[in-house]
């Protein structure tokens, strides 16, 4: 598996991802996505030069899922979600491994951060298996969560 910098023309596909049933369940907004919003929301994000956004795939270049990583300041917040097809499969964990690692080439990241709900078995398992302790709950938006980070070793 690989990363790649996503561009604009992962727009389409990173919608499809986006929109799918059960990314919309565990997102904290979880209302519909209108293409239009998302495109506009992804030219700015792509020239924000504190959002890093990633397309995982494998070897023979098959997207597999996305992470994104928005800076403010030593930390950085996570967002991951992976193709219907691959969930389930421990892949998620290597998607945030591999993320967490390229994030961390830049020395003045010195924490990744992720806030996942509660009921989000699947996300809490794969930050475990790459290397996120739980530091905290929290409510968000009347939503229970999860607080992870991942500290620079």
């Amino acid at each position: 598996m690989e990363l790649r910098e996503a561009t604009i023309d992962d727009a389409r596909l990173l919608f499809e991802w986006a929109s799918d049933t059960e990314v919309r369940r565990m997102a904290f907004t979880q209302g519909p996505i209108r293409w239009e919003d998302h495109r506009a929301w992804l030219s700015r994000k792509l020239l924000d030069p504190g959002t890093r956004i990633y397309v995982a795939q494998d070897a023979s270049g098959l997207p597999i899922g996305q992470i994104r990583f928005d800076i403010n300041g030593s930390d950085a917040e996570i967002d991951v979600h992976l193709a219907k097809v691959f969930r389930n499969q421990g892949l998620g964990a290597q998607i945030i491994a591999l993320g967490v690692s390229r994030l961390f080439e830049d020395p003045r990241i010195q924490t990744a951060k992720a806030t996942i709900k509660s009921e989000n078995a699947g996300s809490l398992k794969a930050f475990g298996k790459a290397g996120f302790d739980r530091v905290g709950v929290s409510t968000i938006s009347g939503f229970q969560c999860h607080l992870l980070a991942r500290r620079r070793s």
